[in-house]
């Protein structure tokens, strides 16, 4: 992670406390957002189980090919058991970064094939 630079020094892991500090703003702009992904695309639409009818449910980031965790968001599934966007972040977890691909686990359902999202912004 690239980190906010104050100067000549960059910080790469702020705490208040023992508190990990996720966002920072300098009046109404952030500077700083620690990895919290904010929108991402389907890099596979996965395959989840028979009977799932088609809407928008929620899932969690269970793995990343980056050093980020955690996450959740909401997705549109089709009536084909296949998740077809992403509908919204609910939690952006944590030391995402642009290009990361995170694997994602239906909340209340097992998919045979786990789909994955790629992150596009944070």
């Amino acid at each position: 992670m690239a980190g906010v630079k104050f100067g000549t020094l960059t910080m790469k892991n702020v705490k208040l406390g023992t508190a990990q500090v996720k966002k920072m703003y300098l009046g109404s702009n952030l500077i700083w957002n620690l990895g919290s992904f904010s929108d991402a695309t389907v890099d596979y639409s996965g395959s989840g189980p028979f009977g799932l009818s088609s809407g928008d449910y929620t899932f969690n980031v269970i793995s990343s090919t980056g050093n980020g965790t955690g996450g959740q968001i909401i997705g549109d599934v089709s009536s084909f058991r296949r998740l077809n966007s992403v509908v919204s972040v609910v939690d952006g977890g944590s030391w995402h970064e642009v290009g990361d691909v995170l694997t994602l686990e239906m909340v209340g359902a097992n998919w045979s094939q786990d789909p994955r999202i790629e992150v596009t912004a944070l």
